[in-house]
């Protein structure tokens, strides 16, 4: 299944990995569900990408082959995953739109993680930086949860990227999200190995030498765990 909306001129999938054996049988929070609707009535529409969650790495590389294979006219892959969702929908609609506008390759909205201690999934850059007059905040690494990646930007990722047979199918795909070690001093043993979607940011930034942004203007985006966990819950964090 296959879900586009408008990013200006060009249609975008959105791009959902699911917890589940089977995406039909896979189970999402409510908030989640509400969200993606309200944005595809906003939005011209089809259906989503879904896939099983094999494992992050291979589910996030199996939807963009998929898109980049099947989807000619999606010009990208807005990735929504199933536990986030923003608190007011209908803002969300709003953010979205705006974030497509800025027509960067890879850009996505902050939030947080979902257990304590709380904390913000993206990386800032060692030296300090401001967002520009569109909202636009340059960082090192941002999480997949909420983000935008423009077709272009997959395709040079996945020159630069190794083929793997996607068993059980016929396909050979990119491994766009490999987890790479990130280097930390001389000793390789302190090198921290980062999550898919910093392991992208990363490449993105070293191999690619592109910018990595944030859309600092997003309202307040949800968390699904033991509860909506969102910025409300960093200490000194959004108040209502």
């Amino acid at each position: 299944m296959r879900r586009t909306v408008l990013r200006l001129h060009e249609k975008v999938a959105i791009a959902t990995p699911v917890r589940g054996a089977n995406p039909r049988t896979a189970l999402a929070p409510l908030g989640y569900g509400e969200f993606i609707r309200r944005l595809c009535r906003s939005l011209p529409a089809l259906d989503p990408v879904f896939t099983f969650t094999l494992d992050p790495v291979r589910a996030r590389n199996r939807l963009a082959a998929q898109v980049l294979r099947d989807c000619p006219q999606a010009g990208g892959i807005l990735w929504i995953d199933d536990d986030e969702f923003f608190e007011d929908s209908a803002d969300g609609v709003r953010v979205i739109s705006e974030m497509l506008a800025t027509n960067e390759d890879l850009i996505g909205v902050p939030y947080t993680n979902k257990h304590p201690p709380i904390r913000w999934v993206h990386e800032l850059l060692p030296t300090r930086h401001e967002p520009d007059e569109r909202g636009c905040l340059r960082v090192a690494k941002l999480g997949f949860g909420m983000t935008y990646t423009s077709r272009a930007g997959l395709e040079a990722m996945a020159r630069i990227s190794r083929l793997y047979r996607d068993w059980p199918h016929p396909h050979k795909i990119p491994d766009l999200f490999l987890q790479v070690y990130e280097p930390h001093g001389d000793d390789p043993t302190d090198a921290a190995k980062l999550s898919e979607d910093f392991s992208f940011c990363y490449r993105w930034g070293h191999e690619l030498g592109r910018p990595v942004y944030l859309y600092a203007r997003s309202g307040v985006v949800m968390h699904a765990g033991s509860h909506a966990w969102s910025a409300r819950d960093l200490p000194g964090g959004v108040r209502s």
